[in-house]
């Protein structure tokens, strides 16, 4: 309509029908999968038929009524109805018990929980991935919190005389661990400040990431700052607990003859634990994101079972579950023929009595000699017969199963969804030039909307494929996060045995040999959390790979590679501090006190 006001115009739809626009929609109405372009009054389009499930219903009740109740009498109320379909149909049935039941969802559930919910397959959301996306926060969280106790904790000798001398004047146990737990509350809600201001600043660069349009708590910051406020302060009580705790079980006496932590193991147990639960999260999150990337080029690498490759489709109409198509349909998609042959017009009968079934059509139904064998669709009253069987393919995604099929070659218009051209690659603009060009000449009120098959399948795994970037992006968060805490624990210990080292390097010891002695510790720890990890890993792969038809294998080799590269960035992260200390003279080492 150009720059006019299409208010009070006439739309004629199939050629046929007349319908007067009463309204204008706003471009963008927000996070909603009720995307369309055009509503129609239902009156007007819906037929009065009840076998196809094709329409979502939505009902407004009131706020005290029995959802159940209304189920049971919906179920009631509509069996009569599909009975006498069902007879006309040649598919009798006698209880209300042979009919699928109907059941009713708040709108509010719709995103998250109905990724298997006929009519809502487009809603995009999975609150399985919510509970991972959260699992993984928590996870970064974690091992934020560990770095806090470990260093804290490392780092008590030099507030120990403090601690010592305070409770020397009087200072009771419990007000030394309410200072502590204080100091790293405040560091918290310090932190919790930086963190909204750098995910504002980053947040763009991560939708960009992540092909995602994600937006700052979702623009009601004012609402979310409270329940921040309180998961910030639970973190820095959490987090200051154990330092707060070992700082104040110091004897006086011990404090202040020297220091305490070169002459106790006190503590040491406690923060290789810590360790290992850093290292575990991190070959959990690791093993994750290379299983979710393996599944994702596994969905697209997969063979389909049919040639997708320069196949344009132009839609004319609502999908079915029967495939409607035509002589050439095999030669197309490069079909495979298992049995039999597919359709000809060397014979006539084809027409209208020929069906060709994919395999799992013949399995599912137990068929020893599929050709020749009688079937019929609904509502035909005579048999037609199989005369071919070509291999499965996946005619939907790979999250889908293949489901039994059914080809026929009727020439109904009304029928048929797709027109499909198998192109050159030669030449392809003036192809599709001509297409159009001949299209105009059918269907003249009617634009050409084409796409590519091969980019059809791709656009479905494209949410798979931003669940892949967004796991990476996190996973390489939590890791730098932990090698950040591991740099600092690392730098502290080697700190503490620059004394020994020096000792030992007088003694002939290599840079080699004293780099090996300072992280032969951190490869232990790294190997004990990949031998908890593994598991965890496995149970968080396996039911992620649940809401697929079709997956990856899980094997050992995503394992081993996330525990590798773990331990190789300890070991990078701890060699870059021993080579340091290891180089220095030893003469400035063993005058340390």
């Amino acid at each position: 309509f150009g720059y006019s006001n299409p208010i009070g115009e006439i739309l004629k739809y199939h050629g046929a029908t007349y319908y007067l626009i009463t309204g204008i929609l706003k471009t963008n109405q927000g996070n909603t999968f009720l995307n369309h372009e055009v509503f129609l009054s239902i009156e007007n389009k819906v037929p009065n038929q009840w076998l196809a499930n094709r329409v979502t219903t939505y009902v407004r009740k009131e706020k005290k009524a029995d959802i159940d109740q209304i189920s049971e009498q919906t179920n009631e109320f509509l069996f009569p109805i599909f009975k006498k379909e069902r007879q006309a149909a040649n598919m009798p049935i006698e209880t209300i018990a042979d009919l699928p039941k109907w059941k009713f969802q708040p709108l509010s559930e719709i995103h998250l929980h109905s990724d298997k919910v006929a009519g809502f397959r487009d809603s995009g959301g999975a609150v399985d991935k919510l509970y991972l996306f959260g699992l993984i926060a928590f996870i970064v969280l974690l091992i934020a919190s560990i770095n806090y106790m470990n260093l804290a904790a490392a780092k008590a000798s030099s507030r120990a005389k403090e601690v010592g001398i305070r409770k020397v004047a009087g200072a009771k146990k419990s007000q030394l661990m309410g200072q502590f737990l204080t100091e790293s509350t405040l560091q918290s809600i310090l932190a919790l400040g930086i963190a909204i201001v750098l995910a504002g600043l980053f947040l763009p660069i991560f939708n960009q990431i992540t092909n995602r349009d994600l937006n700052l708590l979702g623009g009601n910051l004012q609402v979310m700052i409270f329940p921040l406020l309180l998961l910030s302060i639970l973190i820095g009580l959490l987090a200051g607990i154990y330092p707060a705790f070992f700082l104040t079980q110091f004897k006086p006496i011990k404090v202040l003859k020297g220091n305490l932590l070169r002459t106790t193991s006190e503590g040491q147990f406690f923060r290789k634990a810590l360790v290992v639960t850093q290292f575990s999260m991190s070959v959990i999150l690791i093993i994750i994101v290379i299983f979710v990337n393996k599944q994702v080029h596994f969905m697209q690498s997969q063979e389909l079972g049919f040639d997708d490759h320069q196949v344009m489709t132009i839609e004319i109409k609502q999908s079915s579950d029967i495939l409607f198509t035509s002589e050439t349909f095999d030669k197309s998609l490069g079909l495979v023929v298992k049995e039999g042959r597919f359709f000809s017009t060397d014979y006539a009968t084809d027409k209208q009595e020929a069906y060709v079934v994919n395999e799992k059509f013949v399995k599912e139904y137990d068929i020893k000699s599929p050709i020749g064998q009688e079937v019929k669709l609904m509502r035909d009253d005579h048999f037609g017969r199989i005369i071919g069987v070509v291999k499965d393919f996946h005619f939907t995604g790979l999250q889908d199963e293949i489901n039994p099929m059914m080809m026929t070659a009727r020439r109904n218009l009304a029928n048929y969804n797709y027109v499909i051209f198998k192109l050159a690659s030669t030449h392809l603009p003036a192809t599709i030039a001509a297409i159009k060009k001949e299209w105009a000449k059918i269907e003249p009120t009617h634009p050409v909307r084409y796409s590519f098959l091969d980019e059809k399948f791709a656009a479905q795994y494209e949410e798979n494929e931003k669940f892949g970037y967004t796991m990476t992006s996190a996973t390489i968060l939590a890791i730098f996060i932990a090698m950040m805490g591991l740099f600092g624990l690392a730098s502290f210990m080697t700190e503490q045995r620059t004394k020994e080292i020096g000792v030992r390097k007088v003694l002939g010891a290599s840079i080699l040999n004293l780099t090996n002695f300072l992280v032969k510790d951190f490869i232990q720890l790294v190997l004990i959390a990949g031998f908890i990890a593994v598991p965890f890993g496995y149970l968080l792969v396996k039911k992620w790979l649940e809401d697929f038809a079709y997956t990856t294998t899980i094997n050992a080799m995503p394992f081993i590679l996330a525990i590798i590269a773990v331990l190789a960035l300890a070991i990078l992260t701890v060699s870059y501090q021993s080579i340091k200390v290891s180089t220095e003279n030893p003469i400035k080492a063993l005058k340390v006190d």
